[in-house]
């Protein structure tokens, strides 16, 4: 674009921004809007934009001084920091931004429930869902999500089924993204039935992420033969293929039952995916092969690494 003689401006250089993935094309994208003379503080769009792309490259400090100069801090740009503060595992820097801004839209709230729920944090978390009712504020179908994933962590299957309640009663009964929560929350709260039942009536085909949730419960509770007679399932089935996260959970489970047979199997399949460089499947396949008595076989995958 710059080579053709055209400068990015007040339109594309908030796409630009959001495209941003790493520290030093945040700091050269800022470096050319003080260059072009583009507002910054005064434009929304860029402001929020900016503090987004410092706040995403985990650059907080940069991002925390641009919201603090900004001349009008607006709630995309709370919002976009408060999430930077999450994900960088700082909660309660994400809160005092959170407690400072005057109004508080939907999205700030869940930016804040998601940071508590990822953090472990799940009473908080919870305490400020009720603080959200009480708003004027309405939860979506992202306040849920976080919401389940803080019951899944606390194994609060009562509040999940609170929140089960709500869904049902809201229509959001058939979002694959709330039922897949829903399968989690109950399989990490150790009721295995109602997650397998809730699983078996998705809608078809049912993607990866649905079978990973009712293998891995099977897999965490160490019900080793029904995680992978689910996952032989998957097969036959054929609704999505297995992934990563899907041998990670299949691949104790034939370590925990001495399956060597089909230990092999799966160790000749992440062969054709083409993933046996993954660090924790070749950790996971020689734990396997050590326990399954094949030392060998062991050796061999340590031979490769």
């Amino acid at each position: 674009m710059l080579s053709s003689g055209h400068s990015p401006n007040t339109h594309t250089f908030p796409s630009l921004l959001r495209a941003c993935a790493h520290p030093p094309t945040s700091r050269a994208l800022h470096a050319h809007l003080l260059k072009s003379g583009l507002p910054i503080n005064n434009n929304p769009f860029i402001h929020s934009s900016l503090v987004a792309a410092y706040a995403k490259t985990h650059l907080l400090l940069d991002a925390q001084k641009l919201f603090d100069f900004g001349s009008n801090p607006n709630p995309v740009s709370a919002t976009a920091l408060i999430v930077g503060y999450a994900d960088s595992g700082q909660p309660d820097m994400a809160r005092e931004l959170f407690d400072s801004m005057p109004v508080r839209d939907a999205v700030a709230w869940n930016a804040m429930i998601s940071a508590y729920a990822r953090c472990g944090r799940s009473e908080d978390a919870f305490k400020l869902f009720d603080e959200m009712l009480s708003s004027d504020a309405q939860p979506t179908e992202s306040t849920m999500a976080s919401v389940l994933s803080a019951c899944a962590r606390a194994g609060e299957i009562e509040t999940g089924e609170w929140v089960r309640r709500w869904i049902e009663d809201r229509g959001f009964g058939a979002n694959v993204r709330l039922l897949n929560g829903l399968v989690d929350m109950y399989a990490k709260c150790g009721d295995l039935e109602a997650a397998r039942v809730l699983f078996d009536g998705l809608r078809r085909p049912r993607g990866v992420v649905s079978w990973n949730i009712m293998i891995g419960g099977y897999a965490r509770l160490e019900r080793f033969e029904d995680s992978l007679a689910l996952f032989r399932r998957m097969q036959i089935v054929g609704e999505a293929e297995p992934n990563e996260v899907t041998l990670l959970g299949v691949i104790p489970a034939c370590a925990n039952l001495g399956a060597l047979d089909v230990g092999r199997w799966i160790h000749a399949y992440v062969e054709r995916m083409n993933v046996d460089s993954n660090a924790l499947i070749r950790t996971s396949l020689i734990d396997m092969y050590a326990k399954c008595g094949s030392i060998e076989s062991a050796k061999q995958i340590v031979k490769k690494g």
